[in-house]
């Protein structure tokens, strides 16, 4: 039973407990709670070809939890230590649940996009890239997929982006996102292509 005061909230626990006097520390159910979830995968393939599955819940704002760690299990099995934080102002907490190996990625580069070549007193170099995205698994899958395009800093580099496969883009930072929803068994394909334009004299790295 909860009781909530102005600034405080105390946990009369209704269930008899047994704790051994042995001066070890003792874990106590104080509550149980059953809340809405839901579960995604993320993925940055240009740093870790593997997809990571987050689960994500919402309510939790309601059970008066207090700071401190979380153990995390999935379908029985633990996974990671996380650490709970309800002065958060988010409405979902997400937890990482672990690499999910049932998404195959690939980020493989298209030769025939990838190219120098010079124009007048620049130099422009392109670059192709191709996602192939498939779901192993026996229920959909719902992917955010991440990548980035160059930034230019300076007017006298030009970054253009010719193919982004329908990616959400910030223009910003250059980070392109997909949303995906792959069906069972299915194989998604997509197409990263953008070009560099700069000076010959100007050296960019980078790249």
């Amino acid at each position: 039973v909860v009781q909530e005061g102005a600034t405080t909230a105390e946990f009369r626990i209704s269930v008899a407990q047994t704790i051994r006097s042995n001066g070890k520390a003792e874990q106590v159910t104080v509550k149980t709670a059953e809340l809405p979830a839901y579960y995604r995968h993320f993925a940055v393939p240009k740093l870790d070809n593997d997809a990571f599955l987050v689960g994500g819940i919402t309510g939790w704002d309601t059970l008066n939890l207090l700071p401190g760690n979380a153990q995390i299990f999935f379908e029985g099995t633990y996974v990671t230590q996380a650490y709970l934080d309800p002065t958060n102002t988010v409405d979902t907490l997400d937890f990482s649940l672990g690499r999910d190996k049932k998404v195959i990625i690939e980020r493989n580069m298209l030769k025939d996009y990838n190219s120098r070549r010079d124009i007048g007193t620049n130099k422009e170099r392109t670059f192709g890239y191709e996602f192939v995205i498939r779901n192993t698994k026996k229920s959909v899958v719902h992917l955010k997929l991440m990548d980035q395009v160059p930034v230019s800093q300076d007017a006298s580099i030009e970054v253009k982006a010719s193919e982004i496969s329908g990616a959400g883009k910030n223009d910003a930072t250059g980070i392109l996102t997909w949303n995906l929803d792959l069906q069972p068994a299915a194989t998604q394909k997509l197409k990263l292509i953008y070009s560099v334009k700069h000076p010959k004299k100007k050296s960019v790295t980078g790249l």
